[in-house]
């Protein structure tokens, strides 16, 4: 059986047709032994009862019920479609009030994210959002860039949801953007960070290279120190622009207090910090160990697999926007009551008010209420 629904907020779903269905339990005294659509046994099974028509009807399960509705509507005179669309438009009128308790009791919504670059910056988030009065629920994914959010609208709006994000430093999506074009660009920047990060490896390991193979007092200590001081300048793009994301996400990592926060990028940049600082003082003071290889060497690792993550997470994100999209198609009642002419249509298409079709087994593509018919949710 499918059921009807008044969409609100967002949009929602279900509607059905004919008669207020009830669902019988057990008891099955005056019933036929056998469902009055397809012929079989009732024997062992929750009987559907139905009104159609002028009596009540026994059925084995929801879909010969629509079946026996259907057939019946399609032989029905004017007298009986319109006591059928009185009888939904009382049901769809008593639903109004429904609608507005269910809308008042809270809401939901989705918020895409932009700038998040780990785990640690999703928890921010959350904590962000958990402290605005009126929120009751939140989860923020890191794969999809997006929070979920339940919330009271009587005591916090969309824009400050977004005002609370925007607080710790991150885009809730006040200003309307090109998501996709800006993640593409986005995924070129990281790829020239990755091209620039291995340049300067690969410079780096070369002016190093004659200091590991050259026989002790083979280089003079101006030309060591002359490519010491190469080295250290040749990492520096390295360091300032290809490492940029990895101490973004240290900073966030670190804001946490949190040990469970923590991840790779805060021990590496750490790391990388240290030994750059150690490998400058040793080079100005001409004693101690350098690093500036390793260093270079590091990053350009640390920023290849993130690279390679982030395209995964990317592609993942791509699936899961593509199968919410397939799954949120509905089927928009055109011009209910007075006909169950209905349109496929995707979830974005459906707006407040409407109404769909939701047929026996399939999902509900948004928030809603039914307003005839029943549903076993």
């Amino acid at each position: 059986m499918a059921i009807a629904f008044d969409l609100f907020a967002m949009a929602s779903e279900l509607i059905r047709k004919a008669k207020v269905p009830t669902l019988a339990g057990a008891d099955v005294l005056g019933v036929t032994a056998a469902c009055d659509q397809c012929g079989d046994s009732l024997g062992g099974l929750r009987v559907v009862r139905r009104p159609v028509g002028a009596s009540m009807r026994a059925f084995c399960c929801n879909g010969c019920a629509f079946i026996a509705e259907q057939l019946f509507l399609a032989h029905a005179g004017s007298r009986d479609r319109a006591s059928l669309g009185a009888l939904i438009a009382a049901e769809a009128e008593a639903s109004s009030a429904a609608i507005e308790a269910a809308t008042a009791a809270g809401s939901h919504l989705q918020l895409s994210i932009r700038g998040m670059v780990c785990s640690a910056c999703a928890l921010m988030i959350e904590q962000s959002l958990r402290r605005v009065p009126g929120v009751a629920k939140v989860s923020v994914d890191f794969a999809t860039h997006a929070a979920y959010v339940a919330f009271d609208p009587k005591q916090v709006t969309r824009g400050e949801l977004q005002r609370a994000i925007e607080r710790v430093g991150y885009d809730g999506g006040r200003v309307p953007r090109d998501d996709a074009r800006i993640g593409a660009q986005m995924r070129r920047i990281d790829l020239v960070r990755v091209v620039v990060a291995w340049l300067a490896a690969a410079q780096v390991l070369m002016l190093s290279l004659p200091l590991y193979v050259a026989a002790p007092g083979a280089i003079s200590a101006e030309i060591e120190r002359l490519l010491q001081g190469a080295s250290f300048v040749l990492i520096l793009p390295a360091l300032l622009f290809s490492a940029q994301p990895l101490y973004r996400a240290a900073w966030s990592q670190l804001r946490m207090r949190r040990v469970s926060a923590i991840g790779l990028e805060l021990p590496t940049g750490v790391a990388i910090s240290v030994a750059v600082g150690a490998s400058a003082f040793a080079a100005i003071m001409s004693r101690g160990p350098i690093y500036f290889d390793a260093v270079a060497l590091v990053i350009a690792l640390a920023v290849s697999s993130r690279w390679v993550l982030a395209g995964g997470v990317c592609g993942a994100r791509e699936h899961v926007e593509a199968a919410r999209r397939h799954s949120t198609r509905a089927l928009r009642l055109v011009a209910f009551p007075s006909s169950l002419a209905t349109e496929f249509v995707s979830g974005q298409q459906l707006k407040a008010g409407a109404r769909v079709l939701v047929p026996p087994g399939e999902e509900v593509p948004a928030d809603g209420v039914v307003v005839h018919g029943r549903s076993s949710s």
